[in-house]
């Protein structure tokens, strides 16, 4: 529990400056521009912590599982499945908020607007 202080206190000293040293926010669209600034930095913080445990789990476990070679399997199965689907949340949510805006500039008209943000 200690270590994890650290760590946690380690990654508050690299992101809270970031955001301290900014100017504040003018209006609302630069408030949730730091949020979401800030859940990025988050999110990324959690898939790279999950990559060191479930790699740390594997060095640890690995001399364990030479009695049943199906737990084996199930513990790097379901560890890799978990890291692709923390990796590829980030493009999934791309997909989606590509699918709404295509879609709210087709109801609303402005074929400008659609091919600006086609790319």
């Amino acid at each position: 529990m200690h270590f994890l202080r650290h760590i946690a206190l380690f990654l508050a000293s690299i992101a809270l400056p970031q955001s301290a040293f900014a100017a504040a926010p003018k209006n609302f669209l630069q408030l949730a521009g730091e949020l979401i600034n800030i859940l990025n930095l988050a999110t990324l913080t959690l898939i790279i912590a999950g990559f060191v445990v479930y790699f740390w789990g594997i060095s640890i476990n690995i001399l364990k599982f030479e009695d049943d070679p199906e737990k084996r399997k199930a513990y790097f199965f379901w560890g890799l499945l978990v890291l692709f689907v923390m990796v590829s949340i980030w493009g999934i949510i791309g997909l989606l908020q590509n699918y709404w805006r295509r879609k709210s500039c087709r109801k609303n008209g402005d074929s400008l607007e659609l091919l600006r943000n086609w790319g």
